[in-house]
């Protein structure tokens, strides 16, 4: 470490009089001692008034103190470069076992590197061989959702194959209520659920009557004075559509649906004979019918044409006018579809105001078991209450009412309207006549009136007088002669 630091301090030492004759040289002055002397030259100013041997003693000291700070400065800078020497040193020593552990590492990457690279081609080989297949693949499904989508499209292009009904709404509809309401199709499932024998379904106005029914559990209801029955109360389940996923629809290439048939006054079998007749015509856009077949619950039915494309001809048309006698009636033709369901889920619903009754023995007839227990479970000390039974009677004997009372204004709106037809004829008859003794009158009061004689064979007799015009011409002939005396 000596001779490095005397080996840098002679090199710093040789550079600061280069430095110094550098200086000199470029004041214009000459040295007049060598590079090897001495490193403490003097100002330019200070040559140039007098020269180097005129100067002052504080000059001097100046100039001494100011090359010291430069040495001090110098000898900074050689302890900073030695102590970065050593820092790059050990850095030096770190990047070479780096280096070291890298080329090794970089040398087993390679060979890895060459081994996977057979594994490698081998498996893009067989993903070239997988992505041709998925790719043929892709293709066949493209095709087929395709088709499925033309498929789709012609069910939608299909008018909708729902019958004309005529629907009228009497009521008050509120905005605000309408706006609250989603904007989505709610409808309320009508299900008919089969009852075993010995049982029997209760339905009450109130919840809460329900819930205390089923908690009850066993029932003693009273028959009649010295008979009793024991129920069973339980709560009521139902299996309701929860999600239907997926509803397959065909359209039928040979059936046709026929509604708005309710407005003809004739027997069914004979309308449904005329029909198949009136659509078995050529020049009613029809052809030879199969067989007809009448929709449940309803006036509508569908014919089934032998040949294809019968049904298009005559859906394309849409309404006819069926002749039926002097009278013509509209038929609208539409799509026949039929549809599956091919997924259904369903959950069970809990009714909250209907109670199941079971274990009920067969000692009544219907209609006595049934008022027994309507009567029993409308006591509240039984724990029932208002049935829905008895307010659907109720309701019943008010509609009744209401006709009753419509029916007496309607009778009573006839008995008015012929009294005023009565009058109306009577006093028409009476202007009538009024008109016509007016009329009688005139005519007799009139200046051309005469005597009417009709002169016969040989007699002659005097009519009544008539009202004839003043220039009156006298009719001759073989049997009888009119002559009009004035």
């Amino acid at each position: 470490m000596g001779e490095s630091r005397r080996s840098w301090k002679s090199k710093v030492e040789a550079s600061f009089d280069k430095r110094a004759l550098r200086i000199l040289k470029e004041e214009g002055c000459e040295a007049s001692f060598g590079p090897q002397e001495s490193f403490i030259h003097l100002a330019s100013d200070i040559f140039a008034a007098g020269g180097p041997w005129k100067m002052t003693m504080d000059q001097i000291l100046n100039e001494i103190k100011r090359c010291q700070d430069i040495w001090k400065t110098f000898e900074g800078d050689c302890l900073s470069l030695e102590a970065n020497i050593r820092a790059s040193e050990q850095d030096l020593a770190k990047f070479k076992e780096e280096y070291e552990l890298l080329s090794q590492n970089l040398l087993e990457a390679e060979n890895e590197a060459k081994a996977q690279e057979g594994s490698f081609q081998k498996m893009l080989q067989l993903g070239k061989k997988d992505s041709t297949q998925l790719m043929q693949e892709k293709q066949a499904l493209e095709y087929e959702l395709k088709q499925l989508h033309a498929a789709q499209e012609e069910i939608l292009k299909m008018p909708a194959a729902l019958p004309n009904k005529e629907m009228v709404f009497k009521g008050h509809v509120e905005k605000e209520k309408m706006d609250s309401f989603p904007e989505m199709l709610t409808f309320v499932p009508q299900i008919r659920y089969p009852v075993l024998g010995g049982s029997a379904l209760i339905t009450f106005e109130d919840p809460e009557v329900a819930r205390r029914v089923i908690q009850m559990g066993q029932h003693c209801i009273q028959l009649d004075e010295w008979s009793y029955v024991h129920v069973k109360a339980e709560a009521m389940t139902l299996l309701l559509p929860s999600f239907l996923k997926q509803i397959s629809l065909k359209q039928s290439s040979q059936q046709v649906l026929l509604s708005g048939l309710s407005a003809f006054s004739v027997p069914k079998d004979q309308l449904y004979d005329k029909l198949a007749l009136f659509f078995s015509k050529r020049k009613n856009q029809g052809g030879e019918v199969d067989h007809w077949e009448q929709l449940t619950n309803s006036d509508n039915i569908v014919l089934t044409f032998v040949d294809d494309g019968v049904a298009q001809r005559i859906v394309e048309k849409g309404l006819f006018q069926v002749p039926l006698g002097k009278v013509t009636h509209q038929i609208k033709a539409s799509h026949c579809l039929h549809g599956e369901i091919a997924d259904l889920q369903l959950h069970p619903s809990f009714c909250a105001r209907t109670v199941l009754l079971t274990e009920i023995p067969d000692v009544l007839g219907r209609e006595l078991m049934c008022e027994a227990l309507e009567i029993h479970f409308q006591k509240q000390s039984k724990g029932g209450g208002e049935s829905s039974s008895e307010r659907e009677r109720e309701r019943r004997r008010r509609r009744r009412r209401r006709r009753r009372r419509r029916r007496r204004r309607r009778r009573r709106r006839r008995r008015r309207r012929r009294r005023r037809r009565r009058r109306r004829r009577r006093r028409r008859r009476r202007r009538r006549r009024r008109r016509r003794r007016r009329r009688r009158r005139r005519t007799s009061k009139s200046k051309g009136s005469g005597r009417l004689v009709v002169v016969t064979g040989g007699g002659s007799f005097a009519s009544s007088r008539l009202v004839l015009p003043k220039n009156a011409l006298s009719y001759v002939s073989q049997d009888s002669a009119v002559i009009v005396a004035k």
